[in-house]
């Protein structure tokens, strides 16, 4: 019999976001207090650059995508997402308004989650560019456990026009 070490795991997929201050450090702050709960992840997007999305009237954000095996439940997750958020400053003054760190739970395995506090698979995907890019680069073929469709399918019918550009790292 083969053993497989993943086989009470789930594939975490966060896409962490900053658009305050020193935007790569926030990420790279938000990857250490991730580590801690999660290890290692399993793969990284690139780092991309933004204009903002919704709420305009702010600075361009830095994102990134990283996913994860862990064997906690998806609300675990967010507890922890929102506590890292919490603890490295972050405040919810206005929807969709400038942020020092955003982490958002895009996929948890194949699960469909549609409570008042997640909704699992993110609802937004499908209109975003910046998250649909980082997608389709780490897994194009990965398939939308809604909307029944591969990342490079939604991303070749967005209509999202944000220029999401690579983001080159020093």
């Amino acid at each position: 019999m083969i053993h497989n070490k993943f086989r009470n795991y789930n594939t975490l997929t966060l896409i962490l976001g900053s658009n305050l201050n020193s935007k790569l450090q926030n990420i790279e702050v938000a990857f250490r207090h991730l580590s801690l709960f999660f290890g290692k992840p399993i793969i990284l997007s690139n780092y991309y650059e933004t204009a903002p999305w919704g709420n305009t009237n702010q600075p361009s954000f830095l994102n990134i995508i990283a996913q994860y095996n862990t064997n906690i439940t998806a609300f675990d997750a967010l507890t922890i997402v929102l506590d890292i958020e919490k603890e490295m400053g972050r405040l919810r003054l206005e929807n969709m308004g400038p942020r020092n760190i955003d982490i958002d739970i895009l996929f948890f395995g194949n699960q469909i989650i549609n409570t008042p506090n997640l909704t699992v698979p993110h609802p937004h995907i499908a209109q975003r560019k910046f998250v649909l890019k980082p997608l389709v680069e780490i897994d194009a073929l990965h398939i939308h456990p809604t909307l029944n469709k591969s990342m490079l399918e939604l991303f070749e019918n967005c209509t999202d026009n944000l220029d999401v550009k690579k983001f080159i790292t020093q």
